[in-house]
C-alpha cells in the first residue's frame, strides 16, 4: 500500500532560490527511505516540506494515516493553493 506520494514537489524561497525542484516518488507502507547530496541541495527543505512545516510553491504531496478508530483509513492531500 502507497504510504506517501510526491508529485513535482517543489518549494522557492522570496528571491527567486529554488530549494526543491520538481521531485516525485512513492514510498509504500514500511519502507525506509532517505535523502542524500550536498550541503544545499534542498533534503532538509524536501523533509520540512513531508512534514507541514513550510508549504510548497508547486507540487503536492499524499499521505496515508492510519487512524486507530475502528481502523479507518484517510488519505490528507496537501495542494498548492
Amino acid at each position: 500500500m502507497k504510504a506517501v506520494i510526491t508529485d513535482n514537489l517543489s518549494k522557492t524561497y522570496t528571491g527567486g532560490k529554488k530549494a526543491v525542484d520538481n521531485i516525485s516518488f512513492t514510498l509504500n507502507q514500511g519502507e525506509v527511505f532517505g535523502f542524500l547530496g550536498p550541503n544545499g541541495a534542498g533534503k532538509t527543505t524536501a523533509v520540512k516540506l513531508l512534514n507541514g512545516m513550510i508549504s510548497p510553491t508547486g507540487g503536492h504531496a499524499v499521505y496515508l494515516i492510519w487512524i486507530h478508530l475502528k481502523n479507518l483509513i484517510k488519505f490528507i492531500s496537501f495542494p498548492v493553493s
